[in-house]
């Protein structure tokens, strides 16, 4: 494949496909799961379930991925499930710290260098955006107080 060179779109792709069958693999060996149960919907086992919300909410997340083409990846679901998968485990990782450490092992270990700078200047600009709307309040009480 190295000598063949992809239009922009084909290349996106190709490298969202790459990036998700890594995640895949990475969640078959912490969940303890099969890639078949991770890529079809029809077990229902809670430690499969819990899999294939990891994967869909770092295909919506990470890979910035539409639902509508989650269905690519993992057969037989549909984006309102997708929806309730990805909103299920935001929830999760916001009041249960296992949970959350979890995901987190999970992104460290499925994301390439790029993404992990990309990730942490993310972080840094919403940590400035925050820091700018504290002093804007601190100031907002100065001023009531006097």
């Amino acid at each position: 494949m190295n000598n063949i060179i992809l239009p922009k779109k084909h290349l996106r792709d190709y490298e969202t496909s790459k990036k998700i069958k890594h995640a895949k693999h990475i969640l078959c060996e912490m969940f303890e799961v099969s890639l078949n149960d991770l890529s079809e919907v029809g077990k229902r086992n809670l430690h499969i379930v819990e899999a294939r919300r990891f994967l869909i909410h770092y295909m919506y997340r990470e890979l910035v991925l539409p639902y509508q083409l989650h269905k690519r990846y993992i057969s037989g679901i549909n984006h309102a499930t997708c929806i309730h998968h990805r909103r299920k485990l935001a929830w999760d990782i916001t009041h249960i710290e296992s949970i959350r450490n979890l995901y987190m092992e999970f992104i460290i270990r499925a994301s390439s260098e790029e993404i992990l700078i990309d990730l942490i200047d993310k972080k840094r600009s919403q940590i400035d955006l925050l820091e700018l709307q504290i002093e804007k309040l601190k100031k907002e009480i100065k001023n009531d107080r006097q």
